[in-house]
């Protein structure tokens, strides 16, 4: 069955609007070079003028590639960032390396989505939360069930379809009964089903699951399952003037609405609210996993990854201090 997502307009000029959100002085339907002012000395990069930023290409939707670049919603939250402070963006691959080691190589100014426990002396600094993930419940939208009116205690006795073995699968269970889940290989199988009526619900981490619905123009997030993780970047402690600088900076994207539009590039608008970070961004010492990954349900990013190969929405930006220019395309729709 032949998905078609349901944005109707491209990414470039999404992504041109947020940049005059940004800066101010163009229209939607235009975009001119802004002059950019560097915030960050170049004593607290690795590159001057640069940030440098870690993004694990295998972790759809936060990371991907398309056509040989790097793309994801890391990608654009960091480029987002990278504008916000006046500094070029380069993106480097963190895929089966050790983020922390990287840090600490200075090969990396940031590690998009930092695995984390909580600890003390670990050298890293934790910024965020970005962004936030949940075990949650997405069913269809035709039905007449909105997320207002949504109410877990009517799980009992529904068909929830989930990942195999997945946390999310095991959330369910709380409300629907072990029986009635539903195991599937892929999360794409699991939504496919939804929309042939063999199971009533999908249980998916927000991100995963928001990511996928793009596929579908009749799939909704209803309701989250647990309390949400919130997603982090890493910066090495000892450079406070980085980590304070890119702290304001979230916030900053966060307040003007442009972190919730480059979210909404990667996960449904409707999913968006409970993706969209629920805390103030602060900057904590906190001890980081050697295993790289989000806090975030791995076997669902998994899956969702399975399916997006290929098929991520692109999000390059390229922010020059002195100019800016946005480069934003659409590379490919939903797996087929």
């Amino acid at each position: 069955m032949k998905r078609q997502r349901i944005l109707g307009i491209t990414l470039a000029a999404v992504m041109v609007f947020a940049m005059c959100l940004c800066l101010g002085g163009c229209s939607p339907t235009g975009s001119r070079e802004v002059a950019l002012e560097s915030t960050v000395a170049d004593s607290n990069l690795v590159k001057p003028g640069t940030l440098t930023v870690g993004v694990d290409s295998t972790d759809a939707p936060f990371g991907g590639t398309s056509n040989g670049v790097i793309t994801g919603s890391d990608v654009g939250v960091a480029a987002a960032i990278a504008n916000q402070l006046g500094l070029k963006l380069n993106v480097v691959d963190t895929s089966g390396k050790n983020a922390r080691t990287l840090l600490n190589n200075k090969e990396i100014d940031i590690a998009m989505s930092m695995p984390t426990t909580q600890s003390a002396d670990s050298g890293i600094a934790l910024v965020g939360p970005y962004m936030q993930n949940a075990p949650a419940l997405f069913g269809k939208n035709d039905t007449g069930v909105t997320t207002s009116t949504f109410d877990l205690t009517t799980l009992n006795g529904k068909k929830v379809g989930a990942y195999k073995s997945s946390i999310a699968a095991n959330a369910a269970a709380t409300y629907c009964g072990l029986d009635n889940v539903v195991p599937f290989s892929s999360l794409t199988d699991a939504f496919d089903a939804l929309q042939s009526g063999k199971v009533d619900y999908v249980a998916a981490d927000s991100v995963a699951g928001g990511y996928l619905s793009f596929s579908y123009g009749n799939v909704d997030c209803l309701a989250l399952l647990q309390n949400p993780n919130g997603i982090y970047m890493g910066i090495l402690q000892s450079n406070t003037a980085l980590t304070n600088a890119v702290t304001g900076a979230v916030n900053d994207i966060n307040q003007n609405g442009v972190l919730k539009v480059v979210v909404s590039k990667w996960v449904s608008q409707q999913c968006a609210q409970y993706v969209m970070p629920s805390t103030s961004v602060v900057a904590t010492a906190t001890q980081t996993t050697d295993t790289e990954g989000s806090d975030a349900t791995a076997s669902d990013q998994s899956a969702a990854a399975q399916s997006a190969t290929g098929t991520e929405q692109g999000t390059t930006a390229t922010s020059t201090a002195g100019t800016t220019t946005e480069a934003a395309g659409q590379t490919g729709g939903a797996t087929q």
